[in-house]
C-alpha cells in the first residue's frame, strides 16, 4: 500500500512544487470561494489549485445571506 502512496504523490509533485512557488503562504490570490468549512473557507484559484483562508473577515463584512 505505501508504494501506491508513493506513487501517486510523485505523479503530482512536479506541479505541488510549482505551485507552492507561486503562491507562498500569506500572499494575495484572487480565486472564487468554493467552500465554506468551520475551519475556514476553501478558494479556488485555478483547475488544479485551492487554497484555505480563514472566513472571520469575511463573516464581519458580508451580510448572513449572502455567505
Amino acid at each position: 500500500m505505501k508504494y501506491i502512496q508513493a506513487r501517486g504523490i510523485e505523479e503530482d509533485q512536479a506541479t505541488w512544487t510549482i505551485t507552492k512557488q507561486q503562491y507562498a503562504p500569506g500572499s494575495r490570490i484572487r480565486g472564487a470561494i468554493a467552500m465554506f468549512y468551520p475551519q475556514g473557507i476553501i478558494i479556488r484559484i485555478n483547475d488544479q489549485t485551492y487554497a484555505v483562508t480563514d472566513d472571520e473577515k469575511l463573516r464581519e463584512r458580508t451580510p448572513w445571506n449572502f455567505l
